[in-house]
């Protein structure tokens, strides 16, 4: 059970490293909270919400991974900033 959950943190890990690649020309910071992981524009113009997953930006809450279907140990959040840096790369 722990290799299972080791290779689904694994997962989770290149999804974000790729998200965070595309997403480079402004830094993103990635918080990995025991009952989520969250991917955050760093120095935005407002404080995200880290302790739920909810928050004013509408964040993308990920279960489980898009290709296989495995499900996460703990879901990806993965933040909108209010400055648009995503639509702009």
């Amino acid at each position: 059970m722990i290799g299972f959950l080791w290779v689904l943190f694994d997962r989770i890990s290149d999804l974000v490293q790729g998200w965070l690649g595309r997403l480079s020309r402004k830094p993103w910071a990635l918080h990995d909270h025991p009952n989520a992981v969250h991917v955050e524009p760093v120095r935005d113009w407002i404080r995200h919400d880290l302790d739920s997953l909810d928050c004013v930006c509408g964040p993308t809450v990920t279960w489980s991974d898009r290709e296989t279907g495995e499900a996460f140990a703990r879901p990806l959040v993965v933040h909108f900033s209010l400055d648009g840096r995503e639509n702009n790369e």
